[in-house]
């Protein structure tokens, strides 16, 4: 609902249909409270949003040359990710996703 009224306000026409056709493409990678089991903090301790960015951009599902509040280019959410003893604690990625397409359903 939010993204909708925001990309309305920056003069782009999105509506539900468009995050379906998303969400037939675009495998879940984290289940968060509300929607799921996990906390936020969990998600934040296995790398958060700069594994979660990072993985899809590797899956091909977003767009790197785009202009954000950090400088040009999407990959810079990228640059810190978050260790454990030397490795990620994130296991999965978009090529292994732990639910098929299709769960963003609104």
């Amino acid at each position: 609902m939010h993204l909708v009224a925001m990309a309305r306000a920056a003069g782009i026409i999105i509506n539900w249909d468009d995050f379906s056709d998303l969400s037939d493409v675009v495998p879940l990678l984290a289940r968060l409270y509300p929607n799921g089991p996990a906390d936020i903090n969990h998600f934040q301790a296995a790398g958060g949003v700069p594994v979660l960015v990072r993985e899809l951009l590797k899956g091909g599902l977003l767009h790197e040359d785009v202009h954000t509040v950090a400088g040009f280019g999407l990959s810079r959410y990228t640059l810190e990710p978050w260790l454990n003893n030397g490795e990620l604690d994130w296991r999965e990625g978009a090529t292994a996703p732990i639910g098929r397409p299709g769960h963003r359903d609104l």
